[in-house]
């Protein structure tokens, strides 16, 4: 009963489903976070994505894989969902349901935990990764938004999907939770 494992790895993903559910992840920053960004930066992508993509990739090949039309148009996307979201939590539904898909869902959910969990650091004067949105940051920390809870249903959504359940199902139920969040 007072047994522990200690697994150290670069990649979470790698990690059999079975046994990211039964564990406590720990992220620890390193100094390659920070290199990794110098290298996006000097390969020549904007300052705003090489701080989001070095904290939602574990390498630069991966970085620059995600790095497309569709990354950009799904920040701008979800930059103003949450802008407009502030005011009418119903934006949550009607402007990310089409965004998240099955074939691409990944990128953009570790995008989303990444602005939610932001809200948590600019509250706590942290260093963020969405360094051009600060000022909506902190109109999230001063609200009454949950974001622990957006932050556990959007984990839960990554995770079920390796899983395979239903992908509709689960998108719907993710959302639905976002827009609870609000309440």
């Amino acid at each position: 009963p007072n047994t522990y494992f200690l697994i150290t790895t670069n990649n979470v993903q790698s990690l059999l489903p079975t046994i990211q559910s039964r564990s406590q992840v720990l992220k620890v920053n390193n100094a390659s976070k920070h290199n990794l960004i110098e290298e996006l930066l000097e390969d020549g992508i904007p300052k705003k994505f090489a701080y989001i993509l070095a904290n939602i990739s574990e390498s630069k090949k991966e970085a620059l894989k995600i790095y497309s039309k569709d990354f950009k148009d799904n920040y701008n996307i979800l930059v103003e969902t949450m802008k407009s979201a502030i005011n009418s939590k119903s934006y949550v539904f009607v402007n990310l349901s089409p965004i998240i898909n099955k074939r691409a869902y990944l990128p953009f959910m570790l995008m989303f935990r990444e602005f939610v969990s932001d809200i948590w650091k600019v509250a706590e004067s942290q260093p963020i990764s969405f360094i051009n949105e600060e000022e909506l940051l902190k109109r999230y920390s001063l609200a009454q938004f949950d974001f622990p809870k957006a932050l556990s249903a959007i984990s839960d959504f990554i995770l079920k999907q390796r899983y395979h359940v239903n992908f509709d199902l689960y998108k719907s139920k993710l959302l639905m939770e976002i827009m609870e969040c609000y309440e």
